[in-house]
């Protein structure tokens, strides 16, 4: 016990004469220990609202592009455990916004109902009408950066030649909370992007495809397992490939001989 006492003493004299130093390491444990409470609180936040957008938008689980999608997206909704495939247009194109001219994105969207997967929060003004072949919707993050609102146009330049559409509402969408163009440009500058929602047929018309030709979103429940088809894609045959599936015979290719050039005997100087 006299050990433990004079250990005690000792250490209370310590703290008295450094105790700067103590209150230093005491308000640095107490910080840390503050920022990391802060910073789990807010991750938990975080992945709480990730979790409930990507079931009440219905979120697609895999998106596919190009391809027969419409036959893909069949395929995938007859597959057990699906919730829901939609095939869809969606295409890049020069957008006008005033003076302003940019590479956008549009996307075709059911006008009269959300679609199955990807749904939409309509955020200001109405969803897509049906009468109103020009109506669209935009994104909220190119609606703040130019400052569009519900009645403002957008020229939209397509395969048949430039198209004046009407904004009818701003809507968000879970696939651009972060609005980014691709995984290899995803700090696109605010004015440089922008997504715009249109109805299918307008889509198709601006994209030049009479048919649904990218991105069919496939929606499975949680905990779904991905299957791989062991079938290969239909279309032509990668070169080198046989039918049946076999790998055809490669032709062994000879190595060309090339004539050796003869050395002639260097000419004799005379001095």
């Amino acid at each position: 016990m006299s050990g433990t006492r004079a250990l005690r003493r000792k250490a209370r004299r310590d703290m008295r004469r450094q105790r700067a130093s103590f209150l230093a390491i005491a308000l640095t444990i107490f910080l840390g220990v503050a920022l990391f409470g802060a910073s789990y609180d807010a991750y938990r936040n975080l992945d709480a609202s990730y979790k409930r957008a990507f079931n009440e938008y219905r979120f697609a689980n895999l998106t596919v592009t190009g391809g027969e999608v419409g036959r893909f997206a069949a395929d995938a909704a007859a597959t057990p455990g699906v919730e829901a495939a939609q095939a869809r247009v969606q295409a890049d194109l020069p957008l006008h916004v005033g003076r302003d001219k940019f590479l956008g994105r549009v996307v075709g969207m059911p006008p009269g109902g959300q679609p199955a997967v990807d749904r939409l929060e309509v955020e200001s003004g109405s969803y897509l009408r049906p009468g109103d072949p020009r109506g669209i919707l935009v994104e909220k993050h190119m609606a703040d950066a130019f400052d569009l609102g519900v009645g403002d146009a957008v020229t939209a330049i397509g395969v048949g030649g430039p198209q004046r559409l009407t904004i009818v509402g701003v809507a968000s969408s879970p696939e651009y909370f972060w609005p980014a163009r691709s995984r290899q440009d995803i700090l696109p500058a605010p004015k440089d992007f922008g997504v715009l929602f249109v109805p299918e047929r307008l889509a198709a018309a601006l994209a030049g495809t009479p048919q649904a030709a990218a991105a069919p979103p496939v929606r499975a429940p949680p905990g779904f397992p991905a299957r791989r088809s062991r079938r290969p894609p239909p279309g032509p045959r990668p070169r080198g490939a046989a039918r049946g599936g076999r790998p055809a015979r490669r032709r062994r290719l000879r190595p060309r001989r090339f004539p050796r050039a003869r050395r002639r005997p260097a000419p004799a100087l005379r001095r």
